[in-house]
């Protein structure tokens, strides 16, 4: 891979706030709530109603066809592009900070729950 390549994709990645994977089937699904200007404002996980509670990160990851599950086919460009938020959230407000990242299934369009940290 010649280096303007190499520089292109680690400045790329570099970007994105974590090692992003692509939405696994066995992920727990997950719906966003959001606001008029497309804020997400809460998050719907586990049978409960998870209110955002801090500075929100959102980006794209780019993984070609055959890795997200999707068919090929004529005409379908080499490259799926994935949606990610990473959300600080609190069951309640004495609860603590948990941190969900939640990835669009390019598959069914919905959200899936990617990863979750405790404490952050």
């Amino acid at each position: 891979m010649n280096k303007v390549l190499q520089a292109a994709r680690k400045h790329r990645d570099s970007k994105a706030p974590g090692a992003a994977a692509l939405p696994r089937a066995g992920n727990p699904l997950a719906e966003i709530r959001f606001g008029a200007r497309g804020e997400p404002l809460a998050v719907r996980w586990r049978d409960r109603v998870w209110p955002v509670a801090g500075e929100v990160r959102h980006w794209f990851g780019r993984w070609p066809w055959w890795k997200a599950g999707l068919p090929g086919g004529r005409g379908r460009a080499s490259l799926v592009e994935t949606e990610f938020w990473r959300l600080p959230v609190r069951a309640a407000a004495a609860s603590p900070l948990r941190t969900l990242e939640l990835c669009r299934d390019p598959r069914t369009e919905g959200w899936r729950v990617a990863k979750v940290t405790d404490g952050t």
